[in-house]
């Protein structure tokens, strides 16, 4: 199971790192993808106009309308979306059959609502966990005994 084509990806809101992680028993992870997001790091005053926004409701008068996610989520699930497409694209290519995604849970569930791949060869794994600041062989020192299998 060791040898199965591994990409993991260690996420946040702002950035993404791929790496191979193919054979970790004997090699150490090897980084090939950065990715940013900066406007996921922008507060979320600089993220929105003055005033909501204005919905017509009946011909006559209009409403404001408000949105129950906050731009910070609106600008990760851009982000989750471009990183779904960026997977499934080396997935589809690269013939992989285990992917990990390390990102925390909030993120992860935007990657989840948006990714609809239908390998059934393809195992998906969450770790709950923000590595972004790691080093890639902090990185592989972390996450070689959780997998390896």
């Amino acid at each position: 199971m060791n040898n199965k084509k591994m990409l993991v990806v260690i996420a946040n809101a702002s950035e993404a790192l791929f790496l191979d992680g193919t054979d970790l028993r004997n090699k150490d992870l090897k980084e090939f993808l950065k990715l940013e997001h900066p406007e996921s790091r922008k507060k979320n005053s600089d993220l929105v106009t003055d005033r909501p926004g204005r919905v017509q409701l009946d011909g006559t008068s209009d409403s404001s309308y408000e949105s129950k996610r906050t731009p910070k989520d609106v600008e990760a699930e851009h982000f989750a979306l471009l990183l779904v497409e960026k997977v499934y694209d080396h997935c589809n290519i690269n013939k992989i059959e285990r992917l990990v995604i390390a990102a925390p849970t909030h993120f992860y569930n935007f990657f989840t609502k948006h990714w609809h791949h239908h390998n059934p060869n393809l195992q998906l794994e969450h770790i709950a966990k923000d590595y972004t600041k790691f080093t890639v062989k902090e990185l592989t020192t972390t996450l070689r005994d959780q997998l390896i299998v």
